[in-house]
C-alpha cells in the first residue's frame, strides 16, 4: 500500500501541468504593465505625488495578478520564487514612495521587477511584445548613460568605441521591433495609438541611423544623436502604459 501511495505522489509531481492560458496571461501582463509603466515613469522623472497615486493602483493590480498566478505554473521551479522576489521589491518601492524617499532607488527596484518578469516569460516561452523593447533598452542605455554629462571636448576614443559596439546590436533589435507583429486584442491599444506607435518606431529607426552617421562626424553631433535615443525609445514604451 505504501508503494502505491509513493507512486501516486511521484506521478502527480511528474505530470503536474501548468494551468496557464497563454493568451489570457499576456492580457493580464499587459494589464499589469498599464499601471506599472506610469509608476516606472514617474519615479524616473521625480514626480513624487504622481508616483504615490500610481503606486496605489499598482499595488492593487499586483495583488490581483499575484493571487491569480502565483501558484499557476508548477512546471517552472523558479516561478513561485520569482513572485516572492517581486513582492519583496514591490514592498520596498511602496515604502520608499510613501515615505517620500529616494525615487531613483524606487525606479531601480521597479526596473528589477520588469527584468524578473522578462526572464520568467522567456523561460516559459511566453511571447510578450514589450519584452523586445526591454531587450533594446540595454544597449541603448549603455550608450546614453555612457556619454551622459560629457562635453564634446572630452569625448574619448573609448566613448566612441562604446557607441560603435552597441549601435549595431541596438539597430538589429529595433528592426525586430519594427517587423514583429502582435495580437492587439491582447493589449487593447486604440487604432490611433497603433498609428502613433508606428510613427514613433520609424522615428527611432531614423535616430539610430543618425547615430551611425555621427560616428563619422564631430563629437557634438555624436552626443546629440545618442541623447535622442532615450526619448525615442520612451515614446514607444510609454504607449503600453495608461496615463
Amino acid at each position: 500500500m505504501k508503494k502505491i501511495w509513493i507512486f501516486i505522489i511521484l506521478s502527480s509531481l511528474l505530470f503536474a501541468k501548468s494551468s496557464l492560458d497563454n493568451n489570457q496571461i499576456i492580457r493580464d501582463f499587459s494589464g499589469f504593465d498599464r499601471v506599472y509603466i506610469p509608476t516606472l515613469y514617474f519615479t524616473s522623472i521625480g514626480k513624487l505625488e504622481k508616483a504615490k497615486d500610481s503606486m496605489k493602483t499598482l499595488r492593487i493590480r499586483w495583488d490581483a495578478f499575484s493571487e491569480k498566478y502565483k501558484m499557476a505554473n508548477p512546471e517552472d521551479i523558479r516561478w513561485v520564487d520569482s513572485f516572492k522576489w517581486i513582492e519583496s521589491n514591490m514592498m520596498q518601492v511602496e515604502q520608499i514612495v510613501k515615505s517620500s524617499g529616494d525615487l531613483n532607488e524606487a525606479h531601480e527596484l521597479l526596473e528589477g521587477i520588469n527584468n524578473v518578469f522578462v526572464s520568467l516569460r522567456k523561460r516559459n516561452n511566453i511571447s510578450y511584445y514589450p519584452d523586445r523593447l526591454t531587450e533594446f533598452h540595454r544597449p541603448m542605455d549603455l550608450m546614453v548613460s555612457g556619454l551622459k554629462g560629457i562635453i564634446p571636448e572630452n569625448v574619448s576614443k573609448k566613448d566612441r568605441e562604446l557607441v560603435s559596439n552597441n549601435i549595431q546590436v541596438a539597430s538589429v533589435l529595433w528592426n525586430e521591433i519594427e517587423v514583429t507583429e502582435f495580437d492587439n486584442s491582447l493589449f487593447g491599444l486604440q487604432s490611433e495609438q497603433l498609428e502613433m506607435m508606428r510613427k514613433y518606431i520609424a522615428e527611432e529607426k531614423n535616430n539610430l541611423r543618425q547615430v551611425k552617421s555621427a560616428l563619422q562626424q564631430d563629437n557634438a553631433k555624436l552626443l546629440k544623436t545618442v541623447s535622442s535615443l532615450k526619448q525615442g525609445f520612451a515614446k514607444v514604451y510609454l504607449m503600453f502604459g495608461e496615463f
